[in-house]
C-alpha cells in the first residue's frame, strides 16, 4: 500500500523518492493499493500510478481510497472496500 498526500499536483516528495528507490531495487510482482490524500484537487494516486507503469507485474488494486481534508463516510467506505479486496 503506497499513501500520499498531493503536493503542488505530484505526490509528497519522499513517497517520489521511495517510488525511484523501489524501482532501482527492481521491484516487481506484487499487488499495490493507492491512498491518497488531498483538500480540493487529489492526484497523488494517479502520479504514483504513472510511476508504477514502468515497473514489471505490478497490478493495483481495483479500489482506491481518497481522502478529502478529513475521513468521513464516503473515505470510510472506500477504506473498506479496499480492505475487502486485499484480504481476497
Amino acid at each position: 500500500m503506497l499513501a500520499s498526500i498531493t503536493y503542488q499536483g505530484e505526490i509528497f516528495p519522499f513517497m517520489s523518492t521511495f517510488i525511484h528507490t523501489l524501482a532501482e531495487h527492481a521491484y516487481q510482482n506484487r499487488t499495490v493499493a493507492l491512498v491518497e490524500a488531498g483538500s480540493w484537487a487529489p492526484a497523488a494516486a494517479k502520479v504514483m500510478a504513472k510511476e508504477l507503469e514502468g515497473m514489471k507485474d505490478i497490478t493495483l488494486t481495483q479500489n482506491k481510497v481518497t481522502v478529502l481534508g478529513s475521513l468521513n463516510d464516503a473515505s470510510r467506505a472506500q477504506i473498506e472496500a479496499l480492505a475487502d479486496e486485499l484480504s481476497k
